[in-house]
């Protein structure tokens, strides 16, 4: 999975996670927690296919970084929008 999928994935889960609950930290860190996993999963629990040595911490660390980024755009973008749409 290549940075920008991850990034589009955090994203939208960011921004659908903020329109259904409107909590800006679970919306972070929901999509952030599941990315998480689904690297730790493909690592452990699937044959490994590379050689040499597994970079997994690395990408583990990468995909944190870049998933909390998308989601916290993704949440925060779709916040405003809520919050500009309802009439005063």
């Amino acid at each position: 999975m290549g940075v920008p999928t991850i990034m589009v994935i955090a994203f939208f889960g960011g921004a659908i996670i903020q329109l259904l609950f409107r909590c800006l930290p679970v919306s972070i860190v929901v999509p952030t927690t599941a990315l998480s996993l689904w690297i730790l999963f493909t690592e452990f629990l699937q044959p490994y296919k590379g050689g040499g040595a597994s970079m997994w911490p690395i990408a583990l660390f990468f995909v944190i970084a870049y998933s909390a980024i998308g989601a916290g755009g993704g949440a925060q973008l779709m916040a405003v929008i809520t919050k500009t749409g309802k009439p005063k």
